[in-house]
């Protein structure tokens, strides 16, 4: 094996044998419909976890993480491809209740009362353009 990847392999512009094994552990293996369903609810579960203040193997997720980011061999195309676009659109709507929550409803009282630039005095002040770029807020 070493021969051929030293020779074969260099001389002909292949792949190594190394990098034919990782191919093929990727496409069987953790490409499979339910390992690969079985490997993204997992690591889904211990991110959520981690979000509600559990104690998580931190070890697992490193190690999952780093999986998918090698057997994208020159690229993170596996880890964004497997989880990461997955695992966004799934915590999409929660992110964004989540923003709208800290920076748009707690500090509401906050931004409408502000003495030189809250809405009351956009108002007086007919300020309609600031009121503009706070509505698109």
């Amino acid at each position: 094996m070493k021969y051929m990847d030293k020779i074969d392999v260099r001389d002909n512009k292949l792949d190594s044998v190394f990098t034919l094994g990782f191919v093929l552990f990727r496409d069987t293996i953790v490409r499979h419909s339910p390992i690969k369903d079985y490997l993204r609810g997992t690591l889904s579960s211990i991110i959520m976890q981690a979000r509600h203040g559990e104690v998580i193997d931190g070890l697992a997720l490193l190690s999952a993480y780093k999986m998918l980011i090698k057997l994208g061999i020159t690229d993170t195309h596996v880890y964004e491809e497997d989880f990461e676009h997955p695992f966004f659109v799934q915590s999409q709507s929660r992110i964004v209740q989540v923003v709208e929550e800290e920076l748009i409803k707690k500090p509401m009282n906050t931004i409408l009362e502000m003495k030189n630039f809250g809405f009351i005095f956009m108002l007086k002040n007919q300020r309609t353009q600031d009121l503009v770029y706070m509505y698109k807020m």
